[in-house]
């Protein structure tokens, strides 16, 4: 029997997160099928598999090649704030919060300026994560594996830090509190906004990467080519929750009203889910590494965790909308917050205003 291990994280880059959650997803993947087969002969069969379903689906058109339109690039990048390191963003109340991982720290700016119009706060050991609700700023540290509150008027860090499963990388404001998913533990985690503690929780089996809510629901994109649809009332201290089964390694998540969108790394691919019937209605080929998701002004923005472009897709059809956008550096996130795409990068780590054309 193998036996999956999870290696410590701590002070990994973006990149080597995106990673290790592949190698992770690729040694569960073949932990069933690799019994009494060299690695190199399970590797190249997967390989030859992977081949030939793409050569079928791209005759029969399920998976539908985005394709490079002869449009100039749909949206420019501005550059807002410049930093020596960023790991998240979000804008609340007409401010802008700037999360540094190396530092620890979160940081109020000018969204139209860049100016900072703070001090730097303090929220835990490397912070990859945050999100606003409720009246207050949430943080993920996934160092510290906690969450902290920080009151949005007062900068200040409100109670003491919740502690959640080990590693948590993502969390999400809605749908009665704050969900929080932990990489290495598998676990979804519900804080109450009233009384800051964990009010229910769930183990998935098919790991838990990312975390978005809409439609009613609590989404989270799973290391081993799963979807998992969360009911957001808990059964006591547990969590209901079923999964559908979208592209190899997905990360990427957004939610709207009547889809949601996953992008996935190893495929190469974004899944378009039903989210009533849980049912994939689209598969959609694109160029690069899809780490990063994003619906706004009326397009799917994929963005590229490797080269640092992003490219708009047509929700209806999945064809590129014009050519990519070039970032300043690898995309490390995509977020929609205060009207607005921003678009964090690293090396150089900035963050860019997304404005479409």
């Amino acid at each position: 029997m193998t036996v999956t291990t999870r290696p410590d994280t701590a002070g990994l880059t973006g990149k080597q997160r995106r990673a290790e959650a592949r190698r992770l997803a690729e040694q569960r993947r073949n932990e069933p099928s690799s019994r009494g087969l060299p690695a190199v002969v399970v590797i190249l069969g997967v390989v030859s598999l992977v081949a030939l379903v793409a050569g079928i689906a791209l005759v029969t058109g399920f998976l539908t090649p985005t394709g490079t339109s002869v449009a100039g690039p749909v949206a420019s990048a501005r550059t807002v704030v410049r930093a020596e390191s960023l790991s998240g963003v979000v804008v609340s109340d007409g401010s802008g919060w700037a999360l540094d991982d190396q530092s620890g720290t979160i940081r109020r700016f000018d969204p139209s300026s860049g100016n900072w119009t703070g001090r730097a706060i303090h929220v835990g050991s490397y912070p990859v994560a945050v999100a606003a609700g409720y009246g207050k700023l949430w943080v993920a540290s996934s160092v510290s594996n906690d969450v902290v509150a920080v009151n949005p008027e007062s900068g200040r860090v409100v109670g003491a830090p919740v502690s959640v499963g080990q590693d948590p990388v993502s969390l999400a404001v809605g749908e009665g509190g704050v969900w929080v998913v932990s990489l290495q533990s598998d676990t979804v985690s519900l804080i109450s906004p009233l009384t800051r503690t964990v009010t229910a929780s769930v183990a998935l089996p098919y790991g838990a990467v990312r975390v978005a809510v809409g439609d009613g629901a609590v989404w989270v994109t799973g290391a081993t080519d799963t979807l998992a649809r969360i009911s957001p009332k808990p059964v006591g201290v547990s969590l209901n929750w079923k999964a559908v089964r979208v592209g190899q390694t997905p990360i990427g998540l957004a939610v709207t009203p009547g889809a949601v969108w996953v992008g996935n790394l190893s495929s190469q691919t974004v899944t378009r889910v039903n989210p009533s019937r849980l049912r994939v209605t689209g598969t959609y080929a694109v160029p690069g590494d899809p780490d990063q998701i994003a619906v706004f002004d009326g397009r799917v923005w994929v963005g590229d965790g490797e080269s640092g472009t992003l490219n708009a897709l047509d929700p209806s059809t999945g064809r590129a909308d014009g050519r990519a956008v070039k970032l300043a550096g690898p995309v490390r996130a995509l977020v929609v917050s205060g009207g607005t795409l921003w678009a964090d990068t690293a090396n150089p780590a900035m963050l860019q205003a997304v404005v479409p054309r």
